[in-house]
C-alpha cells in the first residue's frame, strides 16, 4: 500500500524532505545547497572589493583613471629654499599640485600649485630635511597618483667672496664656514685660511679642519642648469689637515669637527691673482649630514 501524500498542512520540512527530485536531493536540501553557493558567491565579491579597495591605496590614495602622474621629481639644494623640477605628465593637465612633509608628520601637506615643471619652495629653514610628491591636475579637476619622492636640506651659500693673503692682511685672510665671515687668518673660528707659498696661492685648513680636494666644478651650485658640473655630497673619507693648491675652478670640501660631530663645507675658486683669493662657498648646518647640493631619487 503507497503511502499517502503529506497534506499542505504538513510542515514544510516534512514536505521538503518527502519530495525526491531525480537529482537525488530533496526540496530543503537543494535549497541548502542554493543558499550555500549565494552566500559564498556574495564573500567572494566582497573580497574582490576589498582588494580593489587596497590597489587604490597603494597608487596614493587616488582613483584609477587619473592623468599620469609626473616622474623624475629632483630637487636642488639652496640657501634657503629648495627648487624642485620634474617631468611633466604624459596627459594634458591644467596644473601641477605640490605637496611637502612638514615636521616629522606622516601626511604629505599641499604647499603650492604650479602650471609649469618646477617650484621654488622658499618656506624653509636652512639644517631641515624636507620631503617632496606631486600630482597632475587635468581641466575635469581629476588628480593623479604621486609622483615619486625626493627630499633635500637647504643650507647657505655666497658668491663671489674676497679675502687677502695672510702676507698682505692677516686680519682678512680666514674665513668662518660655518658663520659665513672673513675672520682674521689667526683667529679661533677659522676653518681655513689664504696663504701663497713660494708664490703660490694655498688653501690651509685651521682649528682641526681638514680638506679634500674634489675636482673641477662649473658651480657649487648649477640651479637645474644643463651640462653643469656640480658639488653634490661631501665625500665621506680622504680628508688631510694639509694645505690645498687653490686652483680657479676646482672645489674644496672642509670637514670640520664639532663636538663628536662633524659638520661639511665646501668653496669653489673663482679667481686668484697676487695677494687676493675669490671663491663661492656652501656650508650644511645639519650635523654629519654630508648634503652639499643635490638629493638624489628615491624610487618608490
Amino acid at each position: 500500500m503507497n503511502s499517502p501524500r503529506p497534506s499542505p498542512s504538513s510542515s514544510s520540512a516534512a514536505f521538503e524532505d518527502a519530495w525526491s527530485p531525480r537529482f537525488g536531493r530533496s526540496l530543503r536540501e537543494s535549497r541548502l545547497s542554493g543558499q550555500f553557493v549565494w552566500r559564498a558567491a556574495l564573500l567572494l565579491m566582497l573580497a574582490v572589493g576589498v582588494m580593489a579597495c587596497d590597489d587604490d591605496d597603494d597608487d596614493g590614495g587616488f582613483s584609477a583613471g587619473r592623468p599620469d602622474a609626473p616622474t623624475n621629481l629632483t630637487s636642488f639644494t639652496g640657501d634657503g629654499q629648495v627648487v624642485l623640477v620634474w617631468d611633466p605628465s604624459d596627459d594634458e593637465v591644467e596644473s601641477y599640485n605640490v605637496y611637502a612633509l612638514i615636521d616629522q608628520t606622516d601626511e604629505f601637506e599641499l604647499i603650492g600649485v604650479t602650471t609649469s615643471a618646477a617650484f621654488l619652495d622658499d618656506d624653509v629653514v636652512n639644517g631641515d630635511t624636507y620631503f617632496y610628491k606631486v600630482t597632475a591636475l587635468d581641466f575635469d579637476g581629476d588628480e593623479s597618483n604621486f609622483s615619486n619622492e625626493a627630499f633635500d636640506t637647504p643650507r647657505p651659500d655666497e658668491l663671489n667672496v674676497l679675502i687677502e693673503s695672510a702676507g698682505v692682511d692677516p686680519a682678512e685672510a680666514g674665513f668662518d664656514l660655518t658663520t659665513g665671515q672673513v675672520v682674521s687668518a689667526t683667529s679661533s673660528s677659522a676653518t681655513f685660511r689664504f696663504e701663497e707659498i713660494a708664490g703660490v696661492p694655498r688653501l690651509v685648513p685651521a682649528n682641526g679642519a681638514e680638506v679634500q680636494s674634489v675636482g673641477f666644478v662649473d658651480a657649487l651650485s648649477c640651479r637645474g642648469a644643463g651640462d653643469c658640473i656640480e658639488l653634490n655630497f661631501a665625500p665621506e673619507s680622504g680628508y688631510f689637515p694639509e694645505t690645498a693648491e687653490a686652483l680657479v675652478g676646482a672645489a674644496y670640501v672642509f670637514r670640520i669637527p664639532r663636538g663628536g660631530d662633524r659638520l661639511f663645507g665646501a668653496v669653489r675658486i673663482s679667481h686668484t691673482a697676487p695677494g687676493v683669493l675669490v671663491f663661492d662657498w656652501a656650508f650644511q648646518t645639519d650635523a654629519n649630514n654630508r648634503e652639499l647640493l643635490r638629493r638624489p631619487l628615491l624610487v618608490e
